[in-house]
C-alpha cells in the first residue's frame, strides 16, 4: 500500500518518540516530596529531574521551583529503578538560579542542580548519567525537527505510590511536537527566546492508535527532558535502516495553556550555568 508523505512523517514520529523513551528513561527521573503534615508523612510526586555527568561529576539537574521545597524545610527524594529505595537529596552541593525580587515566577531560567555525593549515586541504583555525547548544541532550523517533552505527569502518578505496600512505581509520559517562535510569550516571560525553545502543546494530540484525545495536564514534566528528535524533512530519514538517536535540547521548566506552548531552557544554557557555579569555565 502507498503511504502518503504525512504517513510516513507521522510513522516516523511515533517510532523515534518510543525509541528516545527506551533510550532516556533510565536517565530521567521523578522527585518526590515528602509530606510531613500529620502523624503519618507520605511521599508524593513533585516533578522530574535528568541525571548528566558534566566534567566527571554526577549531576541532578532540575527545576529551580521543585528544590525550593528545601527551603521551605521539605524532604525531597529522587527516585531509581523500580526496586530501590528513593534517594534523599541532601549532602553535596545544591544551586539554584536566583529569582528576581525573590519572586520565583519571574524566573524564567528556573533552573537548579544538586552535585551528588558517591554514596548517593551508588544507591540509586542502575541509571544512566548523560554525557556531552548525549546532549545537541545544535541550533539548526527548529521548523525542520520534531521534539519530545518526557516527564512523570502528577495526574499519572498519583496512584503509583502504594502507601499501604511501600512500594512505588515510575510512569513516564511523552508528548511530541514542533517548536515554533513565539514572539508575545517571549515579551511576556521578558526574554530573548534564543536561550529558549516553545514546544508547540496543543489541546489535542494523536494518540499511538491514530486516534484524536484531549492532550492531558503536563504538570509534573518540570524539570523533565526536551529530546530533539530530529530533521524530518531530509529524505535520508526515510529510506536510512540506522536507528536514530535522540538528542537532549533543554529543560522543561513551564507551561503557558494560553499560548498553547511548553517553555524549555536549552540545554546549553543549563550546563554553562553549572559549569560556572562548579568553578569551570562555561
Amino acid at each position: 500500500m502507498i503511504k502518503t508523505l504525512e504517513e510516513l512523517e507521522k510513522a516516523l514520529l511515533r517510532e523515534r518518540s518510543a525509541q528516545a523513551m527506551r533510550d532516556f528513561r533510565s536517565a530521567v527521573r521523578p522527585i518526590y516530596a515528602l509530606d510531613a503534615r500529620g502523624p503519618n508523612p507520605v511521599l508524593n510526586h513533585a516533578g522530574s529531574c535528568i541525571l548528566l555527568k558534566i566534567d566527571s561529576h554526577a549531576i541532578l539537574s532540575t527545576a529551580a521551583h521543585i528544590l525550593d521545597e528545601r527551603e521551605r524545610r521539605v524532604p525531597l527524594f529522587v527516585g531509581g529503578p523500580v526496586g530501590t529505595h528513593s534517594v534523599p537529596i541532601e549532602g553535596g552541593m545544591l544551586r539554584t538560579t536566583t529569582a528576581p525580587q525573590g519572586n520565583r515566577h519571574l524566573d524564567h531560567f528556573d533552573g537548579g542542580f544538586w552535585k551528588m555525593p558517591e554514596d548517593a549515586v551508588r544507591a540509586l541504583g542502575a541509571v544512566e548519567f548523560l554525557d556531552a555525547s548525549r546532549l545537541s548544541l545544535d541550533r539548526a532550523p527548529a521548523d525542520r525537527r520534531y521534539y519530545m517533552a518526557m516527564g512523570y505527569r502528577l495526574s499519572r502518578n498519583k496512584g503509583a505510590i502504594d502507601k499501604r505496600t511501600r512500594t512505588i512505581g515510575n510512569r513516564l509520559s511523552r508528548y511530541s511536537g514542533s517548536v515554533a517562535e513565539i514572539p508575545e510569550l517571549a515579551a511576556k516571560l521578558g526574554v530573548s527566546g534564543a536561550e529558549h525553545l516553545f514546544l508547540r502543546f496543543d489541546m489535542h494530540a494523536q494518540a499511538e492508535d491514530k486516534s484524536r484525545v484531549n492532550a492531558y495536564n503536563p504538570t509534573g514534566f518540570s524539570g523533565g527532558p526536551l529530546l530533539d528528535l530530529g530533521d524530518f524533512t531530509s529524505e535520508h530519514a526515510y529510506t536510512s535502516n540506522r536507528a536514530h538517536r535522540a538528542a537532549l535540547s533543554g529543560m522543561l521548566i513551564e507551561h503557558h495553556p494560553e499560548h498553547r506552548a511548553m517553555v524549555a531552557v536549552r540545554i546549553g544554557s543549563i550546563v554553562a550555568g553549572i559549569r560556572r557555579s562548579l568553578g569551570r569555565p562555561s
